[in-house]
């Protein structure tokens, strides 16, 4: 697994996703097939330390990665929204949510509360994972 915890330089390669003009993937992740960017990036850990109260993660596929890489300490006020697209990143969220001391609510079974593994989503066509410090939302 590529630990997203140090700031540093990653390289970002075009024409893995939906455009050729956008790049999509990190040069770590996938074969390249494209023009090479690099770019300077700050671990998603010092951006939180910033505080935010929303955050809204679309990483294809990263997310275990990203939320492997937070402290708890910098997300007590801090919900996020996000998918899970395979069952074996379903199983590695499951022990970062819990890790992190986060409470999970799954747009697949009407926004209830996650109790166990079999709650979580395991494909992206099961739309959202709400997660936040809260016990329970109060929109659903």
């Amino acid at each position: 697994m590529n630990k997203a915890s140090l700031d540093g330089q990653s390289v970002l390669v075009a024409g893995n996703g939906g455009s050729a003009a956008t790049p999509s993937h990190f040069v770590t992740d996938l074969n390249k097939r494209g023009p090479e960017s690099k770019l300077s990036v700050k671990s998603i850990d010092t951006i939180l330390k910033k505080k935010f109260n929303f955050v809204k993660m679309d990483v294809e596929g990263h997310e275990v990665v990203l939320l492997s890489a937070i402290s708890r300490e910098n997300i007590l006020e801090t919900e996020f929204m996000l998918e899970i697209g395979t069952s074996e990143n379903a199983k590695l969220a499951y022990l970062e949510i819990k890790r992190l001391g986060l409470n999970a609510f799954s747009q697949k079974n009407n926004w209830a509360l996650v109790r166990s593994i079999d709650d979580l989503l395991t494909s992206h066509r099961e739309r959202s994972l709400f997660l936040t410090m809260k016990p329970k939302v109060d929109w659903a």
